[in-house]
């Protein structure tokens, strides 16, 4: 009854939580405190709040320009939703991926009209490890020749100025292809890189199908955040990234970029006011077929989530063989191995796990095939391994050392006493602690998409870039990682009263005492 009483409690706080999120102007808004802008003369008042989107290197443009002005920085969906919630004055976004979230229904949010702050230009990022010969040249060959002869003017007017999309599957392939070439692009960008349901398309994504084909390749796309695909270009995990990304004198140092192909106006964007919302049943109804239906986004979502349970059991996998050994390591009286186990230990407890994974992805397996989800594995394995180790030892020691004698005295062999008679009570023992390291770890994996992973999380934020809702799409997640939580939980009480003998001897007769 207590178990169903908990279950009906957690599910009325989603429910709560999913209907909050149904207010845009967020869960404390009131009349709006926000400074009336108008112009580009009203952003030099002291104490404006700028935003920038974080694919933008400009802060100091915009510092020389707005020099009492409050610099803040946001991906696009948070920076947007912070500019309703009245948490920013100003947005500093492109124009023309602006115009595409309108498009695609973005409401409470317009462009100043009398100004843009600068233009920019787009381009290739372009690896020095690629194995194609003269790769940069041969890409700047292409941009020209598509440029010249009208490819370029074309692919913009279809995916900018009609807002058509065209499937991925359509786009031209090459006929006898002689290598393959590796793509990173954040996925995130209408129209320029996108997800329309679970297929990746976009104006660039288009061009660099259109580039493969020039070369005779096949092409690989690799979906990462935008500090992954600076990383990965760095070290030539990635071949080109294609993720407008802007031309930019101080990043050219690291950065090698192809000739330009487009250019973009970066736009000042301000709250507006918005007429009366629909009532609530009504946005929920909207938000759910926006979110889920629409173009088959739950099938993104199921996925994600696909990945994100590869990733939990299969680091938590290797996550007990690493836990086992360096235990043993840990109990050795070998003081080699003893410290080698506490250094392993020591080094795992102060390492966080971005970082690590991106060591992992973007250094140690750097010019190599591995993929995001085996570097994931491995680094969440690594990191988990290290608790596990502590935890086992802990166990372990937590079984009286009357037990062994008792063992040795019936004639048990040492392995025959630890695997019959040590283990068994030391399991018993850690199983909370034991699962609470599984769900930890599972929670632990919504930072995957570092690496190019297309975990629950990372698919979330690609539902959001679509839809440019900043809210609904994460409370969703929200609720299939508690439920996920849930289940494990529950599955974790069923074996320990079946392994527990204090928890079997409640039961008598059938009967449930305590």
């Amino acid at each position: 009854m207590k178990t169903n009483k908990a279950i009906i409690v957690k599910l009325m706080i989603s429910f709560i939580l999913l209907t909050l999120c149904m207010n845009p102007d967020g869960l404390y808004a009131s009349e709006s405190s926000q400074v009336a802008i108008e112009s580009v003369k009203d952003i030099e008042k002291p104490g404006i709040r700028i935003g920038m989107d974080n694919t933008l290197n400009i802060q100091k443009e915009i510092k020389e320009k707005f020099p009492n002005a409050e610099i803040q920085f946001y991906n696009a969906v948070n920076g947007m939703e912070a500019l309703k919630l009245d948490k920013l004055d100003v947005f500093i976004y492109g124009e023309v991926q602006f115009k595409a979230a309108k498009f695609n229904g973005m409401t409470g949010i317009k462009a100043i009209e009398d100004g843009y702050l600068l233009s920019r230009e787009v381009a290739f990022g372009v690896s020095k490890y690629c194995d194609i010969p003269n790769f940069e040249e041969k890409v700047n060959d292409f941009v020209d020749k598509m440029k010249r002869d009208g490819t370029i003017e074309r692919i913009y007017d279809k995916w900018i100025v009609r807002g058509e999309i065209t499937p991925s599957s359509e786009m031209p392939r090459a006929k006898n292809p002689t290598g393959t070439i590796t793509v990173g692009t954040i996925g995130e960008l209408v129209p320029f890189s996108f997800y329309s349901g679970s297929d990746l398309t976009g104006a660039e994504i288009e061009i660099a199908y259109l580039l493969a084909e020039y070369l005779g390749v096949n092409i690989e796309f690799s979906v990462a955040s935008w500090d992954g695909l600076i990383s990965g270009l760095s070290v030539g995990k990635f071949d080109l990234v294609a993720s407008c990304l802007y031309i930019d004198e101080s990043r050219k140092k690291g950065t090698n970029y192809s000739i330009p192909y487009f250019e973009e106006k970066i736009s000042y964007l301000v709250k507006e006011k918005e007429s009366s919302h629909s009532d609530w049943i009504s946005q929920i109804k909207y938000r759910i077929h926006r979110t889920l239906i629409e173009n088959d986004r739950w099938k993104t979502l199921i996925s994600g989530f696909g990945t994100t349970l590869i990733i939990t059991f299969g680091g938590f996998f290797l996550a007990n063989i690493l836990g086992a050994i360096f235990c043993a390591m840990l109990m050795s009286k070998n003081k080699v191995l003893n410290s080698i186990a506490s250094l392993y230990i020591g080094f795992m407890q102060g390492m966080p796990i971005v970082v690590l994974l991106m060591i992992i992805y973007y250094i140690i397996f750097g010019k190599t095939d591995v993929s995001g989800v085996v570097a994931s594995i491995v680094g969440f394995g690594l990191m988990t391994g290290a608790d596990l180790s502590l935890s086992f030892k802990s166990a372990l020691h937590g079984v009286d050392k009357g037990q062994w004698e008792a063992a040795y005295s019936l004639g048990f062999s040492k392995s025959k006493t630890f695997f019959g008679v040590i283990f068994p009570q030391a399991a018993v023992g850690m199983l909370p602690i034991y699962f609470s390291q599984l769900i930890a770890l599972m929670k632990g994996t919504a930072v995957v998409g570092y690496v190019a992973v297309m975990d629950l999380t990372k698919m979330g934020d690609v539902i959001r870039s679509a839809t440019f809702d900043a809210v609904f799409s994460l409370i969703i997640v929200a609720i299939i990682y508690l439920l996920m939580a849930q289940i494990m939980i529950f599955v974790s009480k069923i074996i320990l009263k079946k392994v527990d003998p204090v928890l079997r001897k409640r039961l008598i007769k059938g009967v449930k005492i305590g």
